[in-house]
């Protein structure tokens, strides 16, 4: 059973000034609640008598608070200066027990002061270049982290662009995985302390072209993201102690993407293949292997149709599923299931006076086909030899009304 709560709230005040400047200040907070408890029991069909084999429970919470002020200078010839300073607050606290035993008990913050420039320069009409760099204070680890980042976009011609990006990205709230002696994962947020769970660091490579005309955009970007400082618990077994381990993760692929627009009409589709690799000092070899969430296909259709006040869409996904890696015996599990889903949504849009209003209707996995994340598959011990694979739909057959105004 899981049970989930989210919360959150911004405000944000934007001043443009006479000279084409402007000044941005935001504040923002959100909270996330994730309850879960999980037990397998085994009942003797000759005489009744039941055996809970495991029992799990966890209890995360999330909150973060952020404040920013940002100051965009406009300069000569639509180059743009942008200097920006805030605050971020993130508190987490993590309980897990096995039975009546304590597996983790964390309660911690992650304070951090922000500051950033970012310079927007035009060159000529045929080329953009964008270069900033991030500068990050852990106050709680007592440490700076820069993040140096540039791109730029190239106009081959008026319908061809060349896009290329680099970067360096510090992420200090991480969402670590816990493994157990079947090889089910279970996720759950942590803030980083650089002792058992390190700052994630993730290097971005990204380049690709796009095509614009009359309505027509096609592009494809190729990219590679090496990161560092991904983290584990492990509950230990012949082989390994229990506790948390480092490790390294790197993913390639490659996103192409069609759209079409025709007056108030829009479809696209979308395809990305992908990989997704990582490594653990507790592997038995010195090799990367498939991670848990590495799927190497999935396609993407959706499209949105208007017909004078009413507006219709539907989009369509298609995963090619995950495959599951045993670390001790570096075997494929082959839990490999696709993943197959669509949604639709209509909407009525009036104005009755000078307010905005919309009613509608949406269908979350009209077909309410079954389907599986890699986080909703485990694996239980019926006996001594045999394993079932458990599947749990990863989202059922959800209608929704809403009902919005816009003074």
């Amino acid at each position: 059973m899981e049970r989930n709560r989210q919360l959150g709230s911004s405000v944000q005040f934007i001043q443009p000034w006479k000279n084409g400047n402007t000044t941005n200040i935001t504040a923002g907070y959100s909270v996330f609640e994730r309850l879960a408890d999980e037990q397998n029991q085994t009942e003797n069909t000759r005489n009744g008598k039941k055996n809970i084999t495991k029992s799990n429970s966890s209890d995360n919470n999330v909150d973060e608070i952020t404040l920013n002020a940002e100051h965009t200078f406009s300069l000569l010839n639509g180059q743009n200066l942008i200097l920006g300073m805030g605050a971020i607050n993130n508190n987490v606290q993590l309980s897990r027990k096995s039975f009546d035993n304590q597996l983790i008990d964390l309660d911690s913050q992650s304070p951090r002061i922000v500051s950033y420039l970012q310079d927007e320069l035009p060159v000529g009409s045929f080329m953009e270049l964008k270069s900033g760099l991030r500068v990050i204070y852990a106050t709680n680890l007592k440490k700076w982290y820069t993040e140096p980042r540039i791109s730029t976009s190239v106009n081959l011609s008026e319908e061809f662009k060349l896009n290329a990006a680099w970067g360096l990205y510090n992420q200090f709230m991480s969402k670590t995985s816990i493994v157990d002696s079947s090889f089910n994962y279970a996720y759950f947020w942590t803030n980083s302390d650089e002792v058992n769970i390190p700052v994630l660091r993730a290097q971005h490579w990204v380049g690709g072209i796009s095509y614009f005309k009359s309505g027509l955009t096609v592009s494809a970007e190729a990219y590679f993201k090496p990161t560092s400082g991904i983290t584990r618990f492990y509950n230990g077994s012949n082989r390994f102690e229990r506790g948390f381990y480092a490790g390294d993760a790197r993913s390639t692929g490659l996103d192409i993407f069609i759209k079409k627009e025709y007056k108030r009409q829009m479809a696209w589709i979308s395809y990305s293949l992908g990989k997704t690799e990582e490594h653990f000092q507790f592997y038995a070899r010195d090799v990367y292997k498939p991670a848990p969430h590495d799927q190497r296909h999935e396609l993407k259709l959706a499209g949105i149709f208007n017909y004078k006040s009413f507006y219709f869409s539907a989009n369509y996904v298609y995963g090619s599923g995950f495959n599951r890696f045993d670390f001790e015996t570096e075997k494929e599990l082959n839990l490999n299931k696709e993943y197959n889903r669509l949604d639709a949504a209509l909407v009525y849009k009036f104005r009755p006076g000078k307010v905005k209003t919309e009613i509608g209707i949406s269908v979350l996995n009209v077909f309410n086909t079954e389907n599986v994340k890699y986080s909703n598959l485990r694996t239980t011990t019926v006996d001594d030899i045999s394993l079932v694979n458990i599947y749990t739909d990863a989202v059922p057959f959800t209608p929704t009304l809403f009902f919005n105004i816009e003074f």
